[in-house]
Parts: C-alpha cells; sequence; structure tokens
C-alpha cells in the first residue's frame, strides 16, 4: 500500500542527514588528543539517536510502520546478526561494542551504519533532494580540497603538533589514506554532476574548479590505493558510455524481435520505442554531453601528470611513490608495499584460530601482535589498527559469516544497479504503452538526469571499494558509503515499493508521553557520554602540557573519572606518579604507579602494551627498592606475560634478557637476546649484551666477535669502542 510520508518529519530527517555528512569529514577538536574520531563518533551517535527517534515518533503518530519492501534490508539484519554475533564471543566486549581507541568502529558504529542507510534509502525519494544533497555536499568538498593545496603549498597546518614539509597531506581527515579515500568517494559522482543540462555556466564553471581542485589533492595524499581507486572509476565511466551494451549484456541493433535498441538504460536517452532510424553506434557517442566530462577530467589529469613529473619535485615524489610500490627504497631499505603484504599475511594466521566468529568487531589492534612476524620490525612504523583490507578485516574481526554476508549485500547493490534497468526496458519493449498506462514499472532510467546521478554513486562505490582493498573503513568515511548505496537504491526502487504496516502504538493514552520522555533520555545520555570523553581528552592534553606534575597528574585522573578506559591516559598517569616518587623520594607514589598499571590490566587483560610498560616500571624501580630480586622478579613475570600476546617483541627480549642479566641468569639471557637478534639482527643493544656476557664467562674470542659485529652496524659507539681496547 503506497502512503504519504509526513512532509515535515521527511525535511527534518533529510536536513539532519546532510548536516551529518557534511560536518563528519570537517570536525575537529583542537583542545583534545584524540583530535579528529572522537569529536566525529559523538557527532554519529548523536544525529543518528535525533533520526531514531523522529522516525518513530512519526510512526507512532500515524500508528504505522513505515518501510521498503526490499530483501537489501534483510541481508543487512543478517549481516547485522553475525556482527553482534561476533561481539559476544569476542574477549574484550567493550572494545567489540564501543569500539577501540582511536578507531570506534564496534557494534554501535556499525548500527549508525544501518540506520544512516535506512533512512537514506526510505526518505531520499525524489531527484531534486538528492541532487540538492549532493550540491551542499560539495561544499566540505571545496574546503577540505582547498585545506590539502595550502597545506602542501603554503604549509598550513591544524594542530601544531602536524608540520607538513612538503610531504604527504591529510587535510581534515587526520590521515592521507583517509583523505585520499574521501575524494574517491566523492570525485566520481561530481565528475558527472558536470553533464547535468539543468547547470548554467557557472555552476559547470564551479564543478569544474571543484573537480581539479579534489584532484590535485588526490595527487598530495600519494595515497595508491585511492589513486587506484580513482582511476578505475574514471575508466568504468568512460566505458559504460561507449560500450555499455557489452557491460551489461543489452541487446544490440536488430535484436528484441530485430527492433532498434540504441541504448542502454543506463545512458537515459529513449528514442522512442516503435519504428526506428538506422542509426550507426557511434551517433550516441556524438549526442548529448556524456563522454566530456570524463573524458577532459581524465585526460587533464594525465596531460598535468605528465607535466609535474618532468619538471617539478612533485612531479618526483610522485614517481618515487610508484616505484617504490615495486622495488626496494634505498632510503628506508625496505619495498614500501611489502609492509601491507606481511601485515596481510599476519592476518590470514590470525583467521585460522577464528574463523567463524573473529576476535571482535574492532578489535584488530589488541589481537593481531600475537601473530607479528620475526620481520615486523622492520614495519612497525605502519599502523596495524586494522589489516589495511576490508575483506580481510572483517573476516577476522566478525568472522566468515559477516564477511559472506556483506560480499552478498554488495553483489545484489551490483546486480540490482546493472540488471533491473535491463528486465525494465525489455518489459517496455514488449510493451510500448507501459509508461502511459499508469503502470508502475519502477523508476527506469528513462531521464538523463537520473542516469548521470546512478552512474557517478556507482562509479563512487567501485572506487571506494578499490581504495577499501588497501586502507581500512573509518567512522567519517562509512557513513557516507553506506547513506550512497541507500540513495543508489532508492533511485531505481519501484514507486510502489513504500510500505506501512499497522502498528497499535497507542493501547494507553499517556504512550507517547513515555515515548517522549524515553527520547529526551537517550538524547541527554547521548550528550553526556559525549561531552565526557571530549572532557576527558581535553584534561589528558592539559596534563601532558603542563610542567607541574602535581597539576599535571590532578588534570589525568580528571581524565580518568571521565573515561574509565583509555589506556593512554592510565600510562601517562603511571609514568608522572613515578617521576614524582623519584623526585622527592615519597615511595608511596611507587605504589600508585603500580596500582594504576595492575588497573589497566584487569581492564585489557590481552593487552601486550599494559604488561610491557608494567615491567618497564619495575625496572625503573630497581635503583630505590630495598629487595631487588623480589622487583626484578615481578619485571620477570610481568615481560613474560607481555611476549605471551606479541612473542616476537624486541624490546620486551632485551628488557628480559637485562632482567635475567640482573638476577645472574646468564644461559636464560643469552637465550632471550638471541631470540631478539633473530627477530632485529641489527639491534645493537641485544649484540652488545651478548658480548658483555662472554666477557664475564671469560670466552673473550666471542665477546670480542660481538663487539666487532655491534661497530659494523654503529661505528660511532664509544662503550663498544672501549670494551673492544681491552682486547689489544
Amino acid at each position: 500500500m503506497n502512503i504519504k510520508l509526513e512532509k515535515y518529519n521527511d525535511k527534518v530527517i533529510r536536513r539532519i542527514i546532510i548536516g551529518l555528512i557534511i560536518f563528519l569529514p570537517i570536525i575537529f577538536n583542537p583542545f583534545g588528543f584524540c583530535v579528529f574520531p572522537l569529536p566525529r563518533i559523538a557527532l554519529l551517535y548523536l544525529t543518528t539517536t535525533f533520526l531514531v527517534i523522529i522516525f518513530l515518533y512519526s510512526c507512532i503518530k500515524n500508528q504505522t510502520f513505515i518501510y521498503k519492501k526490499s530483501l537489501f534490508y534483510l541481508l543487512i539484519g543478517v549481516f547485522l546478526f553475525f556482527i553482534i554475533l561476533s561481539a559476544l564471543f569476542s574477549q574484550d566486549k567493550y572494545t567489540a561494542f564501543f569500539g577501540y581507541s582511536l578507531t570506534y568502529e564496534g557494534v554501535f558504529s556499525w548500527l549508525c551504519y544501518f540506520v544512516l542507510f535506512f533512512l537514506a534509502n526510505l526518505y531520499f525519494n525524489s531527484e531534486k533532494e538528492i541532487k540538492k544533497l549532493f550540491l551542499i555536499l560539495s561544499i566540505p568538498l571545496f574546503f577540505v580540497s582547498l585545506f590539502a593545496i595550502g597545506e602542501y603549498f603554503f604549509h598550513w597546518q591544524i594542530m601544531e603538533w602536524h608540520q607538513n614539509k612538503g610531504e604527504r597531506v591529510i587535510s581534515f581527515l587526520g590521515s592521507p589514506s583517509f583523505l585520499g579515500v574521501y575524494l574517491v568517494l566523492l570525485l566520481p559522482i561530481y565528475i558527472n554532476f558536470i553533464r547535468l543540462k539543468e547547470f548554467n555556466w557557472k555552476w559547470r564553471g564551479y564543478l569544474i574548479v571543484l573537480n581539479l581542485m579534489a584532484i590535485l589533492s588526490l595527487l598530495m595524499t600519494f595515497s595508491r590505493g585511492a589513486w587506484l581507486g580513482f582511476s578505475i572509476a574514471m575508466i568504468f565511466l568512460i566505458l559504460i558510455n561507449l560500450k555499455n551494451r557489452n557491460l551489461l549484456n543489452l541487446p544490440y541493433q536488430g535484436d528484441l524481435k530485430k527492433k532498434k535498441f540504441s541504448e542502454s538504460p543506463l545512458d537515459g536517452h529513449r528514442r522512442g520505442w516503435g519504428i526506428f532510424k538506422k542509426e550507426t553506434p557511434l551517433i550516441p557517442l556524438i549526442r548529448g554531453t556524456k563522454l566530456i566530462s570524463p573524458l577532459i577530467i581524465f585526460t587533464a589529469l594525465i596531460i598535468s601528470g605528465w607535466l609535474l613529473i618532468n619538471n617539478t619535485y612533485f612531479g618526483q615524489q610522485i614517481i618515487d611513490r610508484i616505484k617504490f610500490s615495486f622495488v626496494q627504497n634505498p632510503a628506508t631499505t625496505v619495498n614500501t608495499s611489502s609492509g601491507r603484504l606481511l601485515l596481510w599475511q599476519q592476518t590470514i594466521n590470525m583467521i585460522k584460530d577464528h574463523i567463524w566468529f573473529g576476535v571482535g568487531p574492532d578489535n584488530f589492534a589488541p589481537s593481531i601482535p600475537k601473530y607479528f612476524l620475526p620481520e615486523w620490525h622492520l614495519y612497525f612504523g605502519l599502523q596495524a589498527e586494522k589489516a589495511h583490507n576490508e575483506f580481510l578485516n572483517l573476516w577476522a574481526t566478525m568472522g566468515i559469516g559477516a564477511l559472506l554476508s556483506y560480499l552478498i549485500i554488495l553483489i545484489y547493490f551490483f546486480y540490482i544497479l546493472l540488471s533491473r534497468p535491463k528486465r525494465l526496458i525489455e518489459a517496455e519493449w514488449r510493451d510500448p504503452l507501459i509508461p502511459f498506462k499508469g503502470i508502475s514499472v519502477g523508476k527506469n532510467l528513462q531521464n538523463n538526469s537520473q542516469t548521470i546521478l546512478i552512474q557517478g554513486i556507482l562509479a563512487s562505490m567501485i572506487a571506494y571499494l578499490v581504495a577499501m582493498q588497501f586502507h581500512y573503513s573509518s567512522i567519517d568515511l562509512a557513513p557516507l558509503f553506506w547513506i550512497f548505496m541507500g540513495i543508489a537504491l532508492s533511485l531505481i526502487q519501484q514507486d510502489g515499493n513504500i510500505k506501512s504496516r499497522d502498528a497499535k502504538f497507542c493501547v494507553f493514552a499517556f504512550v507517547k508521553y513515555v515515548f517522549g520522555a524515553i527520547a529526551i533520555f537517550l538524547i541527554l545520555l547521548i550528550v553526556l557520554f559525549s561531552y565526557k570523553i571530549i572532557r576527558a581528552d581535553y584534561f589528558f592534553v592539559q596534563g601532558l602540557k603542563n610542567n607541574q606534575i602535581d597539576l599535571a597528574i590532578e588534570n589525568l585522573e580528571k581524565a580518568i573519572e571521565k573515561n574509565k578506559r583509555s589506556i593512554d591516559y592510565y600510562v601517562t598517569l603511571s609514568d608522572f606518579y613515578f617521576q614524582k616518587g623519584a623526585r622527592i623520594r615519597e615511595f608511596n607514589n611507587f605504589d600508585k604507579s603500580i596500582e594504576i598499571l595492575e588497573r589497566v590490566i584487569k581492564l585489557y587483560p590481552n593487552n601486550y602494551r599494559s604488561y610491557f610498560i608494567l615491567g618497564e616500571t619495575y625496572l625503573k624501580m630497581v635503583s630505590f627498592a630495598q629487595n631487588k630480586n623480589l622487583v626484578f622478579q615481578k619485571a620477570e613475570q610481568a615481560f613474560k606475560n607481555s611476549l605471551k600476546f606479541f612473542p616476537n617483541s624486541v624490546d620486551t627480549h632485551l628488557n628480559l634478557g637485562i632482567v635475567f642479566i640482573q638476577q645472574q641468569k646468564f644461559e636464560q639471557a643469552l637465550t632471550e637476546f638471541k631470540k631478539c637478534v633473530l627477530i632485529n639482527p641489527k639491534k645493537v643493544e641485544c649484540l652488545f649484551n651478548q658480548g658483555k656476557i662472554y666477557e664475564q664467562q671469560k670466552d673473550f674470542k666471542q665477546a670480542k666477535e660481538f663487539y666487532q659485529k655491534v661497530l659494523k652496524i654503529d661505528p660511532n659507539l664509544k662503550v663498544v669502542q672501549e670494551a673492544l681496547e681491552k682486547f689489544k
């Protein structure tokens, strides 16, 4: 049954979604440590809560539940089921539901994505509203691109700590990779937007400038995954206009009982349905502007790229970025792509142990160190918060069920977009009067503007998915992806697909007031939660900046009071207490330092970092302790616990070897140093300590060999030079 949605609620919901996608990529907190993710997750939670409340209020008021009859909702429901199932089986359920620090992509974030998909699919039903959305969305794209250009050429910076030295730009996204993915998610849409006939020369000029700025910003991210995604999207846009009939398996001239079928419905040009004039396949290429924008932009990109590569330092950076994807970089002695390959290999090893349910949503970062291979120390600068591959990350964190559900959703999405128009166009050929009989056959892409929107969104989906094979999802990018998917489906779904189901919400007269009270409570709860975590982040930064230890400790304790789940807060506070104890010789501060770290271990018992810092703290306490053996024993146990969750940690093996030396356990110390050298042959501390042990055991030949190995790596170490002097 068709229903007419309440206009006012429609507008409110659409405006909230538009506001979200405007501010989500650009909002940041300049007064905190977690500058980008924290305010964005707060914004996501708050706006999604508002949207759900307004939607449910509309349902209660009309005593109907509004939805669209679509298999997509069932598939997303299955996907959500596997996500929740994985969270319930995870070891760290808090992280599984709320997300890991700095990423925050737990179950609740996925719920927000699905709500946004559902509402975008339900409420963005007119081309006018969709065009309006994308025109407004061009504003943040303009400022993001402008700031990226200024960041590269004029060294603009958001924060004091971010000093760009003519290298990779981040703009308002916090990472070059995130910026690259954001640009490729929007660029194909706006490149295709130039083709809209209703735009005058001013709008077209604005869109051309916007696209060129965004392309330049994309180049300055030096994100190879984003470059690849954009290139494939552009090729797709050109091919789907050049040979759309081959891509969609549509009939050629003479097919369908020898009737002329001049174009695919994705081109949006219906030439008539009866007797057709004979035309060559090249005629559609000359008509209209369907190939002008992608060809011009792609050609301009190639020409400008050639000029940059041959004449500027910027061009040389691009060459190096591509070249070192395949060959070894002499400056770093590693291949710049091999780090991701190694991370994927380690992720596959983790999947083997958690094939069915994964380690839990957003639990990748605390779980992957257990699977780090020895050579990972070469790439320790590569962030391992996620797998840098969307599909591997889903499998590793949520299990095989979630991965298959996600793949089915994507396959079904592209199947609908590419196959439904063919079925509709064939139906119209069989009955040419269908469009005039008032029979609802759906939005069959009969007009050019609808075609342009579909092609642009489809290309952006492809660009995003290609880039995601080298990067990972984030809370400022994933909502855009799901909203765009909902809008694309809305464009091609049937007009009669909006349904309602009677719902007896008003059994009691006061139910509306109860719902209102619950809604207000939820909003206040989200606002309070957001305020507390952002305020905690502010106190943390104040604690780091403060030179007075007592004031720093006071700020850090306030931070922990407002956010009890951040490891960084506890570790920093523990360090300040230790510094205070060492400075004024009050040993109860050492006890507080240890107590704080033990609280972290209770919160995160499977995190290697907590145990490692606890061991380091015990080592620093030795010079102040009366019972040194007891302190060494506790340090030994802490480092051993750390190795359970990060077996190939160079620093942990080194520190454990030092503990064994202090306990006169030389053979065990040698074992740890040998493991250290196997992982990193150039770790001079491990080589030097082996030499010291052999020297103490009167094995001077072995000691001399290790000292010489150290000098080959670092010839300027005076301690080693002095040690070798003894053997002359």
